[in-house]
């Protein structure tokens, strides 16, 4: 029995999806842009009692003299359902108040007059109750999220990037950004 060669909190298998390209976004503030092919990844469990550690990195940049203000409100952790994660700090998403529903930091500014930046967002944390796709594929999913910040929220001009500032030029450096999710055995 595969099982009786594990002990709790073994890491059993580990994912993770790398992100080296570059995205400009425009969508507005109200909903969060699902980041589902630059930064999710999906496994089938070994256990049905695991855990799951979900770590992920993003690099952040806004234009200059947009409505957001160079920040940004949230970055959550969706299921393959696309709802957030209950144990990234909140399941709620209330889509018009600044600092709700986030896995990572809230409303950081990532410039200052002409000082552009790309401004790290990273958190780790446990997932005790993983939602499995049980009607499709049997596989756990996460995908990062992200909702900038919007001084005008209902427009759609709150635009963010991902890899690099706003402003992407040869001579500006590229960053990579990754989600990665770890089972951790928990035995029944």
């Amino acid at each position: 029995d595969f099982n009786e060669d594990l002990r709790d909190g073994m890491v059993v298998q580990t994912t993770i999806k790398y992100y080296r390209g570059f995205l400009k976004n425009s969508q507005s503030s109200t909903q969060p842009k699902i980041l589902t092919n630059q930064l999710g990844v999906s496994f089938v469990p070994i256990s049905s009692n695991s855990h799951v550690k979900v770590s992920f990195l993003i690099h952040y940049g806004a234009p200059a003299g947009s409505f957001n203000n160079w920040a940004w409100d949230s970055v959550t952790i969706r299921n393959f359902q696309g709802f957030i994660v209950a144990n990234s700090n909140t399941n709620a998403d209330q889509s018009v108040t600044n600092a709700n529903a986030t896995a990572g930091n809230t409303m950081g500014d990532v410039a200052t007059n002409s000082d552009f930046r790309c401004a790290p967002i990273t958190n780790t944390f446990i997932d005790e109750s993983p939602d499995i796709d049980v009607a499709g594929t049997g596989q756990i999913k996460y995908i990062v999220a992200v909702r900038p910040y919007g001084a005008q929220p209902n427009l759609d001009n709150n635009e963010f990037s991902i890899n690099t500032i706003y402003q992407e030029a040869d001579n500006r450096p590229k960053y990579c950004s990754f989600i990665m999710a770890e089972e951790i055995f928990k035995k029944a």
